[in-house]
């Protein structure tokens, strides 16, 4: 996801802009939504487990370097998209993020976006518990939503 390939012209490095972010969210809110509405009806007790430990987990790192934040975030959104079981899905929401995660590793968080996070998954975590499946695709929404406007405004 870092080169751009054009036949008879060689590679390039991908732009990483305002556009790129925006478009790299938009796809991500999609998949997202599509993933929860696939794990909520498997959330069985032990997938429920592995949800409440990541996002304790997160909760536990947020005090640390951006690298574990967004290690510990990743895990917790992987016991959904694996709950989900859409590896096609899965597959392409992970294309090209980890240029996404270099531009976080470089600028970090907005002021009250962590906390922000903690309060996004403890009501996607509570959503999902509670098997309310428009809440959880609400939650989702905004979390990816709120996610995108934090970078972008950091890259302003």
């Amino acid at each position: 996801g870092i080169l751009e390939v054009s036949p008879h012209r060689g590679a390039v490095v991908r732009p990483v802009d305002a556009k790129f972010v925006f478009d790299m969210y938009e796809v991500r809110r999609s998949l997202d939504v599509l993933l929860i509405r696939n794990a909520i009806p498997a959330m069985r007790a032990d997938v429920l487990a592995r949800l409440v430990a990541a996002r304790d987990a997160y909760e536990a790192a947020t005090g640390a370097d951006t690298q574990t934040i967004l290690a510990r975030n990743a895990a917790l959104h992987a016991v959904i998209n694996q709950a989900a079981d859409n590896p096609v899905a899965t597959g392409i929401l992970n294309r090209g993020w980890e240029l996404v995660h270099a531009l976080r590793v470089r600028f970090g968080f907005g002021r009250d976006r962590l906390d922000n996070i903690i309060i996004e998954h403890r009501e996607l975590v509570d959503a999902c518990q509670r098997r309310d499946l428009d809440a959880a695709i609400e939650v989702t929404d905004r979390h990816t939503v709120t996610a995108r406007d934090d970078l972008l405004a950091l890259l302003a």
